[in-house]
């Protein structure tokens, strides 16, 4: 009898003991199954990768818009330019007054001449016909300093007369005498002609001021037009540089950094070497 009830107590606890254990496998396998249906974390705390910004996202923009600009590029907001000022006659070139400079650029004789003591004043020959320029210089003492050349610009010749109206005022005269009449373009300032996108045409780039005050001007289907440079990258100072074709500015009174003209833009030279 002693016999049976061990061997009854054996089985129970047999029997006790695998019910637990495959209670306990059931739980381990609900939180398993728990786990991996958890829904991926959307608290934010990972970066969206579509909101990393590229080197050249700065790059892009519409022009005239205040988006258009950032660190590294301004879009450039040409407006235009009233210029095609046709030369007035004059009668005779002995009615003048008196001739302190005569100059021959190829068919054409450039006068500076005076009609008091103290003004200067410039005319072109084509010919029999003389065009009157206008003032050039306010002292005689300055016609040395007054230049006379042929140049190249907007892929047409033009006859330029640098001088002064002013104290600090220079001014410059293009004349274009392949026109009837001859037209005027006068710029109150320094200029160079160059080739600021390397598209074979020449630009002018005009400054003026001690604190230089730099402009473009560009030729697009006739229609002269022009940029301040200082205003549109809010620059107190923008120089052109002719040995490298580029532009060096303060930008919020920081230090000179170089910028490089590439279609309608001032890119940083930073941006354009591929640092960034």
């Amino acid at each position: 009898m002693n016999i049976m009830k061990g061997i009854g107590m054996i089985v129970i606890f047999t029997f006790l003991t695998a019910c637990t254990v495959h209670e306990i496998n059931q739980d381990t396998f609900r939180s398993r199954d728990v786990i991996t249906t958890q829904p991926p974390n959307t608290s934010g705390t990972k970066m969206n990768e579509a909101s990393i910004p590229t080197p050249r996202d700065d790059l892009v923009g519409t022009s005239g818009t205040e988006g258009s600009n950032s660190p590294h590029s301004f879009t450039l907001d040409f407006s235009k330019v009233e210029w095609e000022q046709p030369l007035p006659q004059v009668p005779l070139t002995n009615n003048l007054g008196t001739v302190v400079v005569k100059k021959q650029i190829n068919d054409y004789v450039v006068f500076l001449y005076q009609k008091d003591q103290e003004n200067i004043f410039a005319a072109i020959q084509s010919g029999s016909t003389t065009f009157d320029i206008g003032q050039i210089g306010y002292t005689r003492q300055q016609k040395d300093s007054i230049s006379i050349e042929e140049v190249d610009a907007f892929g047409k010749a033009y006859v330029k007369i640098t001088g002064f109206c002013g104290a600090n005022c220079p001014i410059t005269n293009y004349v274009q005498m392949d026109k009837n009449p001859p037209s005027l373009l006068q710029i109150q300032a320094n200029t160079v002609e160059a080739d600021l996108n390397q598209d074979g045409v020449k630009e002018i780039i005009a400054t003026v001021g001690t604190l230089a005050e730099t402009s473009n001007y560009r030729l697009r289907q006739e229609r002269m037009e022009t940029v301040n440079l200082n205003e549109a990258m809010k620059a107190q100072v923008v120089i052109y540089k002719s040995e490298t074709n580029t532009f060096e500015a303060s930008i919020q009174n920081e230090a000179m950094s170089v910028w490089k003209y590439f279609d309608g833009k001032m890119v940083s030279r930073t941006v354009m070497r591929g640092d960034l």
